[in-house]
């Protein structure tokens, strides 16, 4: 680093720990995306669609459940553990016995629903039984959880980067054996097994004992009366996301979902560059907030300029060379997914925006317009699917999706008067050449 630049940040330990911190966690998403999409392609590959279709449609039917292991507990377990640092103990064994109680529920629901729509599909109850017990071991993240309250990412990138690369070695081998599918879904069981060893290693490491868990009635009462409603808008967001492959598998069949599951892979993996944006470029837009209104809205259509900019840019070049990339990265067998990637590469336009309003929300606590968005996006996707699946296939699940996403992350803005001046940041910025002046 220039010796200038250095000489500025001497003694700003706070600067120092947040670029460390920063670093820690980008550099920690960047590998695990990377060697995370090669590793997935060629599972794809290797699977066909027939095969990766079952595969999709089992995950994607456990996650809709998932918001049932987790309770919604992650942020509120870390704000108690900021405040009330000597109840840990209480506050971590509590946790860990609701999110055993909840992976339980969910295991039992998700394996008796899919007894009643796949009656005799023995192996496919196999699967959800591997996909959701993972639910049991992840209740041990709220030690990851602990090491968010401390400040120590570092921990948290250790352990899971631990357990990612291990299972990326065993993916390899299976690949590379020619192991059956069943051995594809059973390592997301085991590393979840792995991860789950690892938070317990560092975590002693680190002085923790687990023998000095404490499970409180009232601790656990409190966690779930504030957590609520975080679980239903897991459950919504969950529906949200999923429910168009396990609808499209029932109506369509395991070689409909193989298709569309991975062309949702090609156009999924651009999600995290909204993430990285809006991380980075919001606390400023936040800043001006209480200092200048309009000025505040002024940076905020700029945020949404840079969005369609950006969504624009992937989707255009997806579109027009749909055919090639398919080809290329997921083989012959996968073609017919080039047009349903197409068509779906257009939601990352609304999920781009989807972004920026939603740290818009936080600062606005309007949490709860947001939750209803979602929810009815929900209900749209759905009923989409239901009139779209049976004519159109996994084209008009696709198409489905990109109109629920727009409806939920524009349209429904028009219903509220308090995002109804968002609603006109988003359409400004659609002249986004004009919009970026000044950023």
């Amino acid at each position: 680093m220039p010796p200038n630049i250095l000489q500025r940040l001497a003694g700003r330990d706070d600067f120092r720990l947040l670029a460390g911190n920063t670093a820690w966690l980008l550099g920690d998403k960047l590998i695990r995306l990377g060697l995370g999409l090669f590793i997935t392609l060629w599972v794809i590959r290797y699977l066909g669609p027939g095969r990766f279709g079952q595969f999709s449609f089992v995950t994607s039917f456990v996650a809709l459940f998932g918001a049932l292991m987790s309770l919604g507990l992650d942020g509120i377990v870390v704000r108690e553990l900021v405040r009330n640092p000597a109840e840990e103990n209480s506050i971590i064994g509590s946790s860990i016995l609701l999110r055993v109680l909840g992976a339980f529920l969910a295991l039992v629901l998700s394996a008796s629903v899919y007894l009643i729509i796949r009656p005799g599909d023995s192996s496919g109850v196999l699967f959800v039984f591997l996909v959701a017990g993972s639910g049991f071991f992840q209740a041990l993240d709220v030690i990851d959880l602990q090491f968010q309250a401390r400040n120590l990412p570092r921990f948290r990138v250790v352990a899971r980067s631990a357990a990612f690369f291990t299972v990326s070695a065993v993916r390899i081998l299976l690949l590379l054996i020619g192991a059956p599918l069943v051995a594809f879904v059973a390592v997301i069981l085991v590393e979840a097994v792995l991860a789950a060893t690892a938070l317990l290693l560092l975590y002693h490491r680190q002085g923790g004992r687990p023998t000095g868990w404490i499970v409180s009635a009232d601790r656990c009462r409190s966690l779930l009366s504030d957590s609520w409603p975080m679980i239903l808008s897991g459950l919504s967001i969950a529906v949200y996301m999923k429910i168009d492959q396990v609808m499209l598998g029932e109506m369509g069949g395991e070689q409909a979902v193989g298709l569309y599951a991975a062309a949702t892979k090609l156009s999924e993996v651009w999600y995290i560059i909204p993430t990285v944006v809006v991380t980075a470029l919001f606390p400023t837009v936040i800043k001006t907030r209480e200092l200048d209104e309009g000025l505040y809205y002024r940076r905020l259509e700029r945020l949404f300029a840079c969005m369609a900019a950006l969504s624009i840019g992937v989707a255009l070049p997806v579109t027009l060379l749909s055919g090639p990339v398919v080809a290329i990265l997921l083989g012959k067998h996968y073609l017919a997914a080039a047009p349903i990637l197409s068509i779906h590469i257009w939601a990352a336009f609304f999920v781009f925006y989807g972004v920026v309003q939603g740290a818009w929300d936080i600062a606005e606590n309007l949490t709860r317009l947001a939750l209803l968005r979602v929810f009815c996006g929900a209900l749209l996707n759905i009923g989409l699917n239901l009139w779209l699946i049976p004519g159109y296939g996994a084209l008009g699940a696709a198409i489905a999706t990109v109109i629920a996403q727009a409806t939920a992350a524009i349209f429904m803005n028009l219903l509220h008067p308090r995002t109804r001046r968002i609603l006109g940041c988003q359409l400004r910025a659609l002249l986004f050449i004009r919009a970026l002046k000044g950023i």
